[in-house]
């Protein structure tokens, strides 16, 4: 038995194995959980009345089919934050148009921008008494305003760097 420890080839043999294995794991459980958490917004907008087509077009805001159809800016989805948001979403009553202009721009957002829009929304359902989800789509919409402002204000300062290098 000893020998078998000791030799080389099962050593590899089982480490491949135990990475193979983490990976399935770890692939079931986001699949999981990912359905878990669509079923869960599709229940909560069923029980809120929405028609099948306000219920159609949430969720192709918010499906995440095909990753390259993402922009080069989203580099993954805080799955947290996700949460938050669809959760206070449901508890605020939103349109359908109003959760599929969110959702769409939270998912088009980098992951820090997401926690920072999560972030925002739940400091305005802290501090107000009654949040109405045009309140949260106009959070989303200002943050993404001074995300692109910021963006812009960089691309002339790069692009003088460039010249200033290429001289």
């Amino acid at each position: 038995m000893a020998e078998l420890f000791g030799n080389f080839y099962f050593l590899l043999f089982g480490r491949i194995t135990i990475m193979v294995v983490i990976t399935i794991l770890a692939t079931a459980w986001t699949t999981t959980r990912q359905a878990n958490l669509d079923a869960d917004l599709k229940r909560d907008m069923i029980q809120r009345g929405m028609s099948a087509e306000d219920i159609e077009r949430v969720i192709a805001a918010s499906a995440n089919s095909n990753p390259r159809d993402q922009p080069s800016s989203a580099q993954g989805i805080s799955e947290d934050s996700l949460n938050e948001v669809v959760s206070v979403l449901g508890q605020v009553g939103a349109s359908p148009e109003v959760i599929e202009e969110v959702l769409s721009a939270f998912r088009s957002a980098d992951v820090p921008t997401q926690e920072v829009v999560s972030e925002a929304i739940q400091h305005l359902v802290e501090s107000a008494d009654e949040v109405t989800g045009e309140q949260i789509l106009a959070v989303v919409r200002a943050l993404r305003q001074q995300k692109e402002a910021a963006n812009a204000h960089l691309i002339p300062i790069r692009d003088e760097r460039i010249k200033a290098d290429g001289q």
